[in-house]
């Protein structure tokens, strides 16, 4: 008896910190666990974002895949020695741990991707169910890449995206803006 199968593609990070696609078999009719995509890059927006994707996870029963796009390139970052990567993968790693200690029951996976921070997010939140970003990221050097990576995200992304706003106000709310017809609920 032939069993009925669909093929399921996702990423997965090497020991090696490598960034490969993973093809996983999945029988039909079972369905893979919702996924969160959340983009974190150290500023206090992005952990804004992440406590928003945790809590959204933790409701939906959802995987949340924390997202870190490096500055440069990994080549570029050996040039500077091993210190320079590692912060990156710091960066990371400190989000995961914040993100398990606010919401032990959702399963926690990171993904560490080279720039350009837009295309990286897309590409990881491609069969996702939702986006989330921070409205504006790091200052600095980082703020002139990262400037506009939330407002790409709800131009390109394929699934909803989320973006967390800087600041909670009288008249702030969270964004939802909707790629299938460009609205945006408040």
């Amino acid at each position: 008896m032939r069993r009925n199968l669909s093929q399921s593609r996702h990423h997965s990070e090497t020991e090696e910190g490598l960034n490969v696609a993973v093809e996983e078999q999945v029988p039909a009719g079972r369905m893979r666990e919702p996924r969160i995509v959340v983009g974190v890059d150290g500023s206090p927006e992005a952990t804004r974002a992440l406590l928003w994707a945790v809590s959204e996870a933790r409701m939906r029963s959802a995987t949340l895949e924390i997202v870190h796009v490096d500055v440069f390139r990994h080549e570029v970052m050996e040039l500077f020695g091993p210190d320079v990567l590692s912060s990156e993968k710091a960066i990371l790693e400190g989000a995961a741990a914040r993100a398990r200690a606010a919401e032990p029951s959702v399963v926690v996976e990171t993904r560490l991707c080279e720039p350009p921070a837009g295309d990286a997010l897309i590409a990881a939140c491609e069969d996702a169910a939702l986006l989330v970003v921070g409205a504006s990221g790091a200052g600095g050097l980082k703020h002139l890449a990262l400037g506009s990576v939330s407002a790409e995200c709800a131009r390109r992304a394929k699934c909803p995206v989320v973006i967390v706003p800087a600041e909670e106000g009288p008249h702030r709310g969270v964004n939802r803006a909707c790629p299938s017809d460009g609205r945006t609920d408040r």
